[in-house]
């Protein structure tokens, strides 16, 4: 199957926009944190451990500013599976 080319035109990502990223892990696999138990409450999600995947995504995404110098990062959530 061909994946569908999902990126806007060209000239709507040269301006000072807000991106809103997303990054999943292949087949939803819990791979970035000690326990795949998910909380109960979404309040609770700050009892996850990460692991030594999860502090290089982590690592990784903070750095991003040091090799890009035009890049603002704001907030972003490290989830079992997936990265916002």
């Amino acid at each position: 199957m061909k994946r569908q080319y999902n990126r806007l035109s060209k000239e709507l990502y040269t301006g000072g926009f807000w991106y809103f990223v997303t990054i999943c892990v292949d087949d939803m696999k819990c791979i970035f944190v000690e326990s795949a138990t998910p909380p109960t409450y979404i309040e609770d999600v700050d009892k996850f451990k990460l692991n030594n995947i999860g502090n290089i995504v982590e690592s990784t995404w903070l750095d991003i500013p040091k090799y890009y110098s035009n890049i603002t990062l704001d907030r972003y959530v490290l989830m079992p599976n997936h990265f916002h």
